[in-house]
C-alpha cells in the first residue's frame, strides 16, 4: 500500500504533474497542485498489485486532464477514468 505522496510523486513528475518540492510535508497547497492531489486522493492508502503498470497509467491520465475540467469534475468521475489498482 502507498501511504506518503513522495511514494508517488516520481510518476507524477513522469506524467509531467507539478509536484510539490516537499511532497510529504504538511504545507502544500491543494488547489496550486491539483492534479497531484487528486492523483494522491486517488492512489493513496488504496491496496495495489506491484509488478503493474497501474500507477504510471493513472498518472498519466490524470496529468492529461485540462486543469478547467479537472476542477468540475468529482473524485468519482475520476476515479472512473482510472486503471484498476486493486
Amino acid at each position: 500500500m502507498l501511504a506518503f505522496p513522495g511514494m508517488i510523486a516520481q510518476q507524477a513528475e513522469k506524467a509531467g504533474m507539478k509536484t510539490p518540492e516537499d511532497p510529504d510535508g504538511k504545507k502544500w497547497d491543494f488547489q496550486e497542485y491539483l492534479h497531484f492531489g487528486v492523483f494522491c486522493e486517488l492512489t493513496l492508502g488504496r491496496p495495489l498489485r506491484w509488478g503493474t503498470t497501474a500507477i504510471q497509467e493513472n498518472a498519466d491520465i490524470i496529468a492529461a486532464i485540462p486543469l478547467e475540467e479537472l476542477k468540475k469534475l468529482t473524485l468519482e468521475q475520476v476515479k472512473g477514468k482510472l486503471a484498476d489498482l486493486g
